[in-house]
């Protein structure tokens, strides 16, 4: 063999050996092992969010969250409630939730139940499917259909967007009725 040959091997298989050290060219892990076994489980989960003065803006509990190798989370048992100060102007509750890697997002899964008020301060109770809690834009949100029903009106809607504090809620398509006093 000529000394060309011979370098250009060995520099094939250096780049070889590299290349399965850094592991382009290993065999893919399995994905029973990789995706369905989390990585880490958590009982209790309470997570609080604060603001850059200390104030909190949500505060997430869980029954139990996993972990996957990656970044994604599942989650069981979620309430997600959006603070001002001591008051918690939302309250919703979901059986299950999911995070996807690199997301700062939770969805809430189906059926989301909770609580909220109207501007007026009046009480409402709020039914869902699918509910975003966006972390970074400090809101709530859907684009899935929603009901509202308080004791002087409710409403039905396309979607909604609501900042945790409760000093917005806008409803997509919303369809109101209201109870008149006499």
């Amino acid at each position: 063999m000529s000394r060309l040959t011979l370098l250009n091997l060995a520099l094939l298989t250096a780049l070889g050996v590299w290349l399965f050290w850094r592991g382009e060219l290993a065999a893919p892990p399995t994905t029973e092992a990789s995706s369905s076994q989390p990585r880490y489980h958590i009982e209790n989960l309470r997570a609080l969010r604060t603001d850059a003065q200390g104030q909190p803006l949500l505060r997430v509990t869980a029954a139990a969250a996993d972990y996957f190798d990656g970044g994604a989370a599942t989650l069981t048992q979620i309430e997600a409630v959006g603070l001002s100060g001591d008051a918690a102007p939302w309250s919703l509750n979901a059986p299950a939730g999911s995070m996807m890697a690199g997301d700062q997002r939770l969805l809430l899964h189906t059926p989301v139940k909770g609580a909220g008020r109207w501007s007026s301060g009046e009480a409402f109770t709020f039914v869902g499917s699918e509910v975003w809690v966006d972390d970074t834009q400090r809101t709530f949100y859907s684009s899935q259909p929603l009901t509202l029903d308080g004791p002087t009106r409710k409403a039905r809607a396309r979607g909604f967007v609501a900042n945790f504090d409760g000093t917005t809620l806008k409803l997509t398509q919303p369809e109101l009725s209201y109870v008149l006093e006499n």
